[in-house]
């Protein structure tokens, strides 16, 4: 059984820097420069959960929810114009207690056995770069009424694309190196259930990935897999005639933005 509660939060800013290194600044509205990115607290919903055993319901029975109980924070991320999020990178160190001293840093992994404290929600590339980000906390003792948390994260961004056409056997062939700052061999070939790439950790350059199917015609990849090693692009119409035309629209201007996200005394919902 869940019990959700949430709170609209009053217009809390952060500001970063697009810089590598560099620090992030709080303040009011007016005082953001146009090229910086803003990180603005939007909604704290809280969920909390508690089982209930039914007699002789079945060893099989099980509930599951999508959602972790605890503290979940949503923040817009305003991004200047042309600037896009490719991924965001875990913070190394999450420090959050409640106002009746709770650690809110314990959450439970992830799907990946990982603790996984901030998500992109929603990238809206066409609303003035305006993301939705998640972080997500442990859940706040119920005598508790605020709670404070700093933590420092960085996003990845992008700023344009190129295309990379390539010509696919059925074969592996090399990427040119200069189409994303990794450091494994990264390689392509036409699959029989898609196209086949490796590393997988390629998908975050990658913006989208088109094949010719007739001189006039291209059709877009609808979606992908992957075995966590090679991930594969599959297509509703992909030719058995090889070799095979396909163009990569990779991402450009990479860049890293560290974040931080501090809040003191925030009211609990």
């Amino acid at each position: 059984m869940h019990r959700t509660r949430s709170l609209t939060a009053p217009s809390a800013l952060l500001f970063g820097s697009l810089a590598v290194t560099g620090t992030v600044l709080i303040g009011a509205a007016s005082r953001t420069p146009a090229d910086e990115p803003v990180l603005a607290l939007m909604r704290v919903v809280e969920t909390r959960t508690f089982d209930v055993s039914v007699p002789d319901a079945g060893e099989d029975m099980m509930f599951m929810s999508s959602q972790q109980p605890g503290l979940r924070l949503l923040f817009s991320l305003k991004l200047p114009k042309g600037v896009h999020v490719m991924s965001l990178q875990q913070p190394a160190k999450v420090v959050a207690t409640d106002s009746a001293g709770t650690d809110l840093s314990k959450i439970e992994p992830g799907f990946r056995d990982e603790l996984e404290y901030v998500d992109l929600e929603h990238d809206f590339k066409d609303n003035d770069d305006l993301n939705q980000i998640t972080l997500q906390l442990a859940t706040s003792a119920r005598k508790a009424e605020t709670f404070d948390v700093s933590a420092p994260f960085t996003a990845t961004v992008f700023t344009g694309t190129k295309p990379v056409p390539v010509t696919l056997t059925g074969e592996w062939i090399p990427l040119p190196a200069d189409i994303a700052d990794i450091k494994d061999k990264m390689r392509i070939k036409a699959a029989d259930d898609g196209i086949a790439i490796e590393p997988s950790s390629l998908e975050t350059w990658l913006e989208k990935i088109e094949i010719q199917i007739a001189d006039d015609q291209v059709v877009e990849s609808n979606g992908w897999f992957s075995d966590g090693a090679t991930i594969t692009y599959m297509f509703d119409e992909l030719p058995k005639e090889r070799p095979l035309k396909a163009t990569l629209t990779v991402r450009t201007g990479v860049k890293t933005l560290p974040l931080t996200i501090d809040l003191k005394k925030q009211a609990l919902p």
